[in-house]
């Protein structure tokens, strides 16, 4: 259970880390983007980022190689 949680957190840090060197609501459509992030995989880590994202009003993706959620 603890590697869950570790995970989690490091999907948000990883979304406060981006915001502390720059990424703002609305920076990839200034760029020609279509999302602010683009997050790989929706493990435990990836899914915290996309709650992080929504929290913060960043626009997101998340992507994964799977077909269908197990």
């Amino acid at each position: 259970m603890s590697q869950i949680k570790n995970a989690a957190n490091i999907g948000t840090a990883a979304v406060h880390h981006a915001l502390a060197r720059g990424l703002a609501p609305g920076i990839g459509q200034g760029l020609g983007a279509s999302h602010d992030v683009v997050i790989a995989g929706s493990g435990p880590a990836g899914l915290s980022a996309a709650l992080a994202c929504a929290e913060l009003g960043l626009s997101y993706i998340v992507i994964e190689k799977q077909r269908e959620f197990a």
